[in-house]
């Protein structure tokens, strides 16, 4: 196997595919591929630069044919001739050959598009992922903010082997992209502005928003019921009582009951039985609805106490009354 790492110049890309892989109709067996059109303009120069900078594809020819050299001992040309059967040869295509189309998607004859006019294409992929870098190639970018119409440099591995089955194999694989120059993106919407180049020098006076927020991919602030958020570090703001409603003021709830002094608490009275019999020897008569006499004398209430409380009157019956 015979093969070269090389790096275009700069060239004008179309319909790249280097976030999602696409499928071939025609192959539907055939697995999708990362891929990019690499465009050179037939004149050699990128005119966006002053003064231009040199644009084609051929050295990626000057490598086949290297290859082709080195493993079968014939050229690029010769490999590629009718009846030589390689398989996977590049195809280099004349954009003047690729006509603007009509509603019906029928070619339009002798309406070059305005997109290939002038420009030699050539078509690389790979089955794996391609890194992409920006304009300082030490920046790894988003592999979809490649556009169709921007300018571009690969990084390309062409090899020519033979395989298994004795067939001779050539092939230009794409490895990795590095954004060049912006340009016009195919379909006349402009070059599109970051938010950041939208928003440049336009800051927001007075936001409390703390420095660094969101800056933590799908950090989105937590707000409470009254629309204050969460984990800033600054205190929420105190509730405000609705206007002309006179505040409420707590009313404490009553003292308990003073106990007489030097009375023994009654820790349950029982509810009071049927009226006994008045006996001689009880020397108070309980009054109506308390509970026995003795009831109190067993929780050491005096005669006294009984009488002082109001709960009876001397039995003026008793002999030791």
């Amino acid at each position: 196997m015979s093969n070269r790492e090389i790096y275009t110049t700069p060239v004008r890309c179309s319909f790249p595919h280097l976030g999602t892989p696409k499928g071939n109709p025609q192959k539907p067996d055939e697995p999708p591929k990362y891929m990019i059109s690499l465009m050179a303009p037939y004149n050699g120069q990128c005119t966006l630069t002053n003064p231009p900078t040199p644009s084609s594809l051929d050295n990626i020819k000057q490598a086949l044919n290297e290859v082709c050299m080195e493993e079968w001992s014939i050229s690029y040309e010769q490999a590629i001739m009718p009846g030589m059967g390689i398989n996977f040869p590049p195809n280099f295509k004349n954009g003047n050959a690729i006509f603007e189309k009509d509603a019906a998607g029928n070619p339009i004859p002798n309406q070059i598009s305005p997109f290939t006019k002038d420009m030699e294409i050539l078509s690389v992929k790979n089955a794996e992922p391609v890194g992409v870098v920006d304009h300082t190639g030490n920046v790894e970018i988003n592999p979809n903010s490649i556009y169709g119409g921007c300018w571009v440099s690969c990084c390309l591995e062409v090899s020519a082997y033979t395989n298994t089955s004795q067939q001779r194999v050539l092939v230009v694989k794409l490895l990795h992209v590095q954004m060049a120059y912006d340009d016009t993106p195919f379909g006349g919407k402009g070059v599109t502005k970051s938010a950041t180049q939208t928003f440049a020098g336009r800051a927001i006076a007075n936001s409390n928003v703390q420095a660094g927020f969101g800056q933590t991919a799908g950090q989105m602030p937590a707000v409470n019921q009254n629309n204050i958020p969460v984990n800033t570090g600054a205190a929420p703001p105190p509730a405000i009582a609705p206007a002309n409603v006179p505040a409420v003021i707590q009313i404490p709830p009553p003292p308990p009951a003073i106990a007489p002094a030097n009375v023994p608490a009654v820790t349950q009275i029982p509810p009071p039985p049927p009226p006994p019999a008045i006996t001689p020897v009880e020397s108070i008569i309980m009054n109506a609805g308390e509970a026995p006499y003795a009831t109190y004398i067993a929780a050491g209430w005096t005669d006294e106490m009984i009488i002082q409380n109001g709960k009876g009157q001397p039995n003026m019956l008793n002999v030791q009354a």
